[in-house]
């Protein structure tokens, strides 16, 4: 099992999962994902229920929420929309840091977001010595800034979207939804172009302390 454990936090809000996806195949690639950086403890996706549905035309919202849920992420629902979401949490991100940090050096937080407001949360987070791995889109343009306070960052459009198999029930049919064949791209974590990016946010030994000598 690997040293580290890692804690799973998802601002569904600016990083969804399209309706016409398989929300299984999504899960699979995120805990894919986030096991290269280490055992998994939770992984949890905040968003409000009410908009998301009105949001999807296709009957698919509750049946994408279905499968998020069979596959392991706890969907914690925030009435209110996206600014609600937002400060559920941050609350929950700094609880998990309070209560189970100190107990665990080794861990890792792994936040899905490209809202550039949690920039100042994650800088406070790294000058408390917290590790934070960040999946998010645009990280090289409008959410450089938020990119630029994380351990490591890593591309949604790139890891979790692209060749995404489309889910095949779409709500109308009483049938129970078919899993489809996952066609997960099988990256080896020695070879992937941000393997040393991941790597710099699971190392565990602290900094050399500064030698300041005085004259």
């Amino acid at each position: 099992m690997p040293a580290n454990t890692v804690d799973v936090f998802w601002d569904f809000g600016s990083c969804p999962a399209p309706a016409e996806t398989s929300g299984y195949a999504i899960a699979n690639r995120l805990r894919t994902l986030a096991l290269r950086l280490g055992a998994v403890r939770s992984f949890r996706a905040y968003l409000a229920v009410s908009s998301h549905s009105d949001a999807t035309s296709n009957g698919r919202a509750l049946a994408l929420r279905s499968e998020l849920q069979s596959s392991g992420v706890s969907l914690i629902d925030s009435p209110g929309g996206k600014d609600v979401a937002d400060k559920m949490l941050i609350a929950d991100m700094f609880t998990h840091v309070f209560e189970k940090a100190a107990l665990a050096p080794s861990n890792v937080i792994m936040l899905i977001s490209s809202d550039p407001s949690y920039a100042y949360v994650l800088s406070v987070l790294q000058m408390r010595s917290q590790r934070i791995v960040l999946l998010g889109s645009g990280l090289d343009g409008v959410a450089a800034g938020l990119a630029s306070q994380a351990t490591a960052f890593l591309d949604w459009d790139t890891e979790i979207l692209a060749d995404t198999p489309k889910a095949r029930f779409l709500g109308s049919s009483p049938k129970r939804p078919t899993i489809p064949a996952l066609s997960v791209r099988r990256i080896d974590w020695y070879t992937h172009p941000s393997t040393e990016l991941v790597k710099s946010a699971t190392q565990t030994s602290p900094p050399a302390p500064l030698q300041v000598c005085m004259a």
